[in-house]
């Protein structure tokens, strides 16, 4: 339905299975069976730690991910993708992005997520990461060290960094050096997870732990928040609570077990993760 050879990528939008899926250069980037990912991946840094009020969002794709931290009213909320592309074929996902872009405060930014920060002196407290995957030259470099030491260096006190990362075609190699990486620039990660079976592993990346206050309460939320919730079968607050499975203690010792931590010189998971991507478990 959408077929666009852009800039920076080949992008495209198929009808299938009652839904559409947006494709950069022929892989799947976003689909309605990405909905609980996509969705959360806005709500959680909003909803743990304390209040924000500033936000980042790096890789636009269907907008579902913006759409959801527009439903907190953020005073900034700056969206960077670097193809247009991407940007004309999210539309079609309209009915589930809330429309992010027609939200008065956010501010579409084309650009490369690396490039942007480079050259922006603007801090958040909330920055989002959700490129495609390490194993994807142009994208890797988003996983890097260097890449968190940037984001840290733009993150208000209190600030966090919340990565998306897959756990697929991922070996015990690759996945301790990318949380080496993360947690050589932030001392305290906790990592969320959908549910048996989902494929995506979201880290929380912050300068500081998370408190009882920190934590959110159902009957605290805005009515369209729980709404937007309800649609990925969040329905309490121990629905919420759930979603929190590791500890920066357990990030930490799977950090310890990494050969080497991924950076721009190493280029380790863009040079390691292709050979193990189609392997089979064990």
């Amino acid at each position: 339905v959408y077929y666009r050879d852009g800039v920076n990528a080949t992008v495209s939008v198929d009808h299938e299975g009652g839904g559409y899926t947006l494709r950069i250069n022929g892989k799947p980037d976003a689909s309605l069976d990405d909905m609980p990912t996509q969705s959360l991946s806005g709500h959680i840094p909003m909803l743990f730690g304390a209040p924000a009020d500033s936000a980042l969002v790096i890789g636009y794709a269907s907008g579902v991910t913006a759409g959801a931290v527009s439903l907190y009213r953020p005073s900034t909320l700056d969206l960077v993708e670097i193809e247009p592309a991407v940007v004309e074929a999210s539309h079609f996902f309209e009915p589930q992005n809330l429309k992010p872009l027609s939200y008065e405060k956010s501010r579409l930014i084309l650009d490369d997520g690396r490039t942007y920060l480079t050259s922006t002196e603007s801090k958040y407290d909330v920055v989002i990461s959700e490129p495609s995957n390490p194993f994807l030259s142009g994208c890797s470099n988003l996983f890097t060290r260097d890449f968190f030491r940037s984001v840290r260096s733009h993150l208000n006190p209190g600030g966090r960094l919340f990565q998306w990362l897959q756990l697929y075609g991922m070996d015990p190699a690759g996945l301790s050096s990318l949380m080496a990486a993360i947690t050589a620039e932030f001392p305290y990660v906790y990592a969320f997870h959908y549910e048996s079976g989902n494929v995506d592993l979201l880290l929380y990346a912050t300068d500081r732990p998370l408190r009882r206050e920190d934590l959110p309460e159902w009957a605290h939320l805005p009515d369209s928040v729980r709404e937007d919730l309800r649609r990925v079968s969040i329905f309490s607050t121990a629905d919420l609570w759930s979603l929190l499975r590791l500890l920066p203690s357990d990030i930490s010792e799977i950090a310890r077990a990494a050969t080497e931590i991924n950076t721009d010189d190493s280029m380790f998971i863009e040079l390691h993760a292709p050979w193990v991507l189609h392997e089979s478990p064990e």
